[in-house]
């Protein structure tokens, strides 16, 4: 994995309500942000993602952020890039150490 790869910005985020009803407004969190190398799913995430019934995704690898920020599957993820621009995706799958140490692979599906 060479550095140069990792030219897309992301940011992990989460949504705060701005009230106490439910009719409130949901404010953007960035919790953590990162470059990342993004690329399609392969045939072993299509698989997972075929499971739990998604039909957009993707799939990127990030530098393990250790006690900087720990990833959980209720947050989302923002993808700064003219493909992805206005979209969130869930993650949904987290591989430590793929494909060097040090380094984490997400498989992510569009939320709905």
């Amino acid at each position: 994995m060479f550095y140069n790869e990792m030219k897309d910005r992301v940011s992990f985020v989460s949504f705060k309500k701005t009230g106490p009803y439910p009719e409130d407004e949901k404010q953007e969190v960035e919790l953590y942000s990162s470059f990342a190398k993004i690329y399609n799913p392969s045939i072993k995430d299509l698989e997972i993602m075929k499971v739990t019934e998604s039909v957009k995704g993707l799939t990127l690898i990030i530098r393990d952020p250790f006690r900087a920020y720990e990833i959980a599957n209720n947050h989302f993820i923002k993808v700064s890039n003219k493909y992805y621009s206005n979209k969130y995706f869930n993650i949904i799958e987290i591989r430590p150490n793929t494909p060097i140490d040090n380094y984490l692979t997400l498989l992510l599906v569009e939320k709905p």
